[in-house]
């Protein structure tokens, strides 16, 4: 390593510049084999770092998301669950009801594929940037009551339950009123709005109609 390398590896350190640090040279090289203008080079050099921190922290948001495994949209099958509205889960798939503020509630019977939905709507928005928050509500029910028994109630949910941009949680609904398979509602339906989060819900339930999701 020569000195100039060595010393602008140091002010990347210090400007945690991590990505220019280690690819500079192969990308100065490139440049000059381009015969680039400086302006080029920089902008390569930027466009490096952006996005290495860009992935870095979509892996972040994914980590704290605490998805119980990774499911996309792409993965589930239409075909198994004809009753899903494939049009409104892709207009969903947008994240514009994050936006706008809005829960969506899945229902359906066991075994249709709501969990597989809400963690990739979650997955979705985590990949876009947005702080995403998956769990059961039997575990935030206890969460909630530690948190409260060793009196840090609003410390967690300030963390836990206000700071991500979408809350996902899944929970059982003992229903047992047969319906006519006519009278479910779409799978994705949209609910009032809240002023600061949005949230999706996964709820199933006894009862023998076809999967519907509530917006």
């Amino acid at each position: 390593m020569n000195l100039q390398h060595a010393r602008i590896a140091e002010l990347c350190q210090a400007l945690k510049l991590e990505r220019i640090v280690d690819h500079y040279p192969l990308l100065a090289q490139q440049a000059v084999k381009d015969d680039l203008s400086f302006g080029d080079f920089l902008e390569q050099l930027l466009r490096h770092e952006h996005g290495f921190r860009q992935q870095r922290s979509r892996e972040l948001l994914t980590r704290v998301a605490c998805f119980p495994a990774i499911k996309t949209l792409e993965e589930y099958d239409f075909s198994f669950s004809p009753g899903v509205p494939k049009a409104l889960l892709h207009e969903l798939a947008g994240l514009a009801f994050v936006e706008r503020t809005e829960n969506i509630v899945l229902i359906g019977p066991s075994g249709v594929g709501k969990t597989h939905l809400a963690i990739a709507l979650g997955y979705r928005a985590a990949q876009s940037g947005l702080k995403t928050r998956f769990i059961t509500a039997a575990d935030l029910m206890l969460q909630l009551g530690a948190a409260q028994r060793q009196g840090r109630l609003k410390t967690y949910l300030n963390r836990a339950i206000l700071a991500p941009r979408l809350l996902e949680h899944f929970y059982l609904i003992p229903i047992h009123i047969r319906l006519p398979r006519s009278s479910a509602c779409s799978p994705v339906q949209r609910t009032a709005q809240s002023p600061r989060q949005c949230s999706a819900t996964a709820a199933a339930r006894s009862a023998p109609p076809p999967f519907s999701a509530v917006p």
